[in-house]
């Protein structure tokens, strides 16, 4: 992630490559012996590099989760999306699996926003395999072919998508907290799937634990636009409307709310959805680029500082 913002994107890369120049500077200049000089330098750069990487994956993350809040606390996905294209655009240096990060997060965006044809282009621009990629991503590329695959009535493909998931899951080397989230994610795509099916045993207590449990606005939307599914299907009308209503006055400007939308209209009770408020997105703030911007600075100056001084130290002796 730390590539998907220009920000930390220009502060890795002048961290790094000054870190580079001063494992090389000072293996020289401490060292007489060429193994010396190497060991120092390959050391150097190898600590260097957890440690930057390190202060910056934090920075960039802490923003993306800032930025991540306009879709699940506001569910404005068309400004998620916008803010992910732009960034797909311009496609600079990335890690291999920031792209994936990048391209999978682009292309469940298009889901979202019931635009199936672009999420399955999107899929496909990810160069590479999914064996290539971490865990995670492993799984997120599986999921959003399912939903794409679901979306299109293609109930084989959604099952060959979750039995790829699924192995992925299988994987011994999860973290424990971090697999029980892709666990539940998982038993959404079951229940997706068998409702596609017609089976809809038990779904409804599914869906309910899971409206409870959302911390997110987003994730309630999508908890009641599942249950109001259910109730269709049980002929539960009151039921049905309340979910219904629910996710049209809080799904932002998602497919869902569309499709809720719909729902209400066709039972006879529309409602009238909220105005979103389009706000300009600010990921780095103009003070917070000064600091960032004045901290590289001062530490350019500091470390060309060093390298003279080692210079001139080692040239009088």
């Amino acid at each position: 992630m730390i590539t998907l913002f220009r920000e930390t994107r220009i502060g890795y890369w002048i961290m790094a490559w000054l870190g580079y120049i001063l494992a090389f500077v000072l293996g020289v200049l401490l060292f007489t012996s060429i193994v010396g000089t190497v060991v120092f330098t390959v050391l150097f750069v190898l600590l260097w590099s957890v440690l930057n990487g390190a202060v910056f994956a934090i920075i960039s993350s802490k923003k993306f989760a800032k930025f991540r809040k306009i879709w699940t606390d506001e569910c404005d996905v068309e400004t998620f999306v916008k803010v992910l294209e732009e960034v797909a655009s311009v496609r600079p240096v990335r890690f291999r699996n920031e792209e994936a990060f990048l391209f999978l997060g682009l292309s469940y965006g298009y889901l979202t926003l019931g635009k199936e044809a672009e999420a399955s282009a999107t899929l496909e621009r990810i160069e590479s395999t999914p064996n290539d990629m971490n865990l995670t991503n492993r799984f997120y590329y599986y999921q959003n072919w399912f939903i794409c695959n679901l979306r299109a009535g293609d109930t084989l493909a959604a099952e060959a998508s979750l039995k790829k998931a699924q192995e992925v899951l299988e994987q011994s080397k999860w973290r424990e907290k971090q697999k029980k989230a892709h666990m539940e994610n998982f038993a959404n795509m079951q229940c997706r799937l068998r409702m596609k099916q017609g089976d809809f045993d038990g779904c409804e207590a599914f869906f309910l634990q899971e409206k409870e449990a959302a911390q997110s606005k987003w994730g309630k939307v999508i908890a009641n636009f599942e249950l109001g599914k259910v109730y269709l299907h049980e002929n539960r009308t009151k039921e049905a409307q309340e979910a219904f209503t629910y996710v049209a006055l809080h799904g932002g400007n998602s497919i869902h709310q569309k499709w809720a939308m719909e729902q209400l209209e066709a039972v006879g009770k529309p409602v009238q959805a909220p105005q979103m408020q389009k706000e300009q997105v600010v990921i780095f703030a103009t003070k917070e680029k000064a600091v960032l911007y004045s901290a590289l600075s001062a530490f350019v100056t500091l470390s060309a500082m060093l390298i003279l001084i080692l210079i001139r130290s080692g040239s009088l002796g």
